[in-house]
């Protein structure tokens, strides 16, 4: 496996806007997969989309299968491919999880103006690394929407969570999610919450995916900026 050391990302809507949303996707998707969110949500291109694509290209004898945000070493992602690496993300604090926030945050550093009102989310995987661009970006950020994501390195993500000043959130996560289950979901919330951030749990019947109330809370985020 590879990862790309400089993020690409594909683009919608006005790159004057001076509102602007990074959106992450999931673990063995690629930055195509959100970009009918936002031409759903700004079907006019209001403001200014971004969809950076995952750094990691997973390979396994050369056979291809998708892009992730972490993890970088082939022995984890052969237990990640099969389920069991998302099983204990609360105790595990995996390099390609800073690195890729890092990146994040790089990117944003150098493709959004430092004056934009800016929204910050992901799914799944995405949501992960969007809470670790958020403690390494030192910049006003407008919002944060989380869908179906999980807490990870919690050790570390709480001590630095108290260095950080406290976001606006808006997270969703359904019952009956197989992937990451509800209550990893609720223990990030959680976590959030005692670290002084401002936010809600949509809470769903479904599984593994991005509910219709995510949309209608990140399209009010960007109303609101």
């Amino acid at each position: 496996m590879e990862r790309d050391q400089t993020l690409t990302a594909r683009r919608w809507g006005n790159a004057d806007s001076s509102t602007a949303v990074v959106l992450l996707h999931g673990f063995g998707a690629d930055y195509d997969d959100l970009v009918p969110l936002g031409r759903h949500i700004d079907p006019e291109g209001r403001w200014d989309w971004h969809f950076p694509r995952a750094p990691v290209d997973m390979r396994v004898g050369g056979v291809p299968y998708g892009r992730a945000w972490f993890p970088d070493q082939e022995s984890d992602l052969m237990q990640a491919l099969t389920g069991h690496y998302f099983q204990e993300l609360e105790s595990i604090d995996p390099d390609g999880l800073r690195s890729s926030g890092a990146q994040i945050a790089d990117y944003c550093r150098a493709e959004i103006s430092p004056t934009a009102q800016l929204v910050l989310g992901g799914f799944s995987q995405g949501a992960m690394v969007s809470v670790e661009a958020c403690l390494q970006l030192d910049r006003p950020i407008r919002g944060v929407l989380l869908c179906s994501g999980a807490v990870i390195a919690a050790e570390r993500t709480e001590r630095q969570l108290a260095n950080r000043e406290p976001l606006h959130f808006v997270q969703a996560h359904g019952t009956e999610d197989a992937v990451l289950e509800y209550r990893a979901g609720v223990r990030l919330f959680d976590l959030l919450k005692g670290a002084g951030w401002n936010g809600r749990l949509i809470t769903f019947t479904g599984g593994h995916t991005i509910p219709s109330e995510a949309l209608v809370a990140l399209e009010e985020m960007m109303e609101t900026c």
